[in-house]
Parts: structure tokens; sequence; C-alpha cells
């Protein structure tokens, strides 16, 4: 299982620069609509895997979980940080509560990666973005 985690992540770190560098110098203005279309594309095979073939193609095949670390791309890529404290410190909280809570409430029942997928990433993104 890790190993096959670090080659996801692997191919992730060699994809996404590649993908960023062809997309930004071919469609400079529309980049960031381009990398937005890929995730939800990713997303989407996700969802199709999960819920159409088995939850082990969902949660192994690696385009299907694409979407999870393009977010946190995207943030890089946009430079994307709240600047208000008060909202940066709630959507803090809100994402750790949410990461706690969900971490006890998934289990084998449900179908995951599919929709289920969105707690977490959602919840690390307002982490992340709050700085």
């Amino acid at each position: 299982m890790h190993l096959w985690s670090l080659g996801v992540e692997e191919q992730f770190y060699i994809l996404w620069p590649l993908l960023i560098t062809i997309i930004i110098s071919r469609f400079n203005t529309r980049g960031l609509l381009i990398l937005l279309i890929f995730t939800i594309l990713s997303f989407r095979i996700n969802i199709l895997s999960a819920y159409y073939f088995s939850l082990k193609v969902a949660f192994y095949f690696p385009f299907s979980r694409f979407w999870e670390m393009a977010i946190g791309g995207i943030i890089a890529y946009q430079k994307i940080k709240i600047g208000n404290t008060f909202i940066a410190n709630a959507l803090s909280l809100v994402g750790l509560c949410s990461i706690l809570y969900f971490s006890f409430y998934i289990d084998y029942a449900k179908t995951f990666p599919g929709f289920w997928a969105l707690i977490p990433t959602v919840s690390t993104f307002f982490i992340i973005i709050a700085g």
C-alpha cells in the first residue's frame, strides 16, 4: 500500500509540473481554466470508477485520484491564501474538525473514494488556504 501511494505521488510530481508548463506556454490566459477542467475530469473518473467498476479500481487507478492532489497544485499555482485572520482561523477549524469527524464516520460501507473523498480533500483545502 505504501509503495502504491508513493508511486502515485511520484507520478503526480512528474506529470503536474509538465502539465502546468505545457498549459502555461500554450494557453497562458486560460491556464487555470484548463487545469480546473483536468481536475474535474479526474474527479468524474473517480465517481464513474467507484460506482460502475469497483472501489479498488477507483482507489488504485491514478487518474481517478489525480484530482485530489491537483487541488493542492492549483492552490500553489494560484498562490491562494486567505488574508483575513478571522476567516482563516474559521476555515482552519472547520477543516480540522471535519477531518477528525469524518475519519471516524467513513468506513468500508461507504463508497470511498467516490463522493466521500470530497470531504477530506475540501477540508485539507480549507486548512491549506488558511495558512
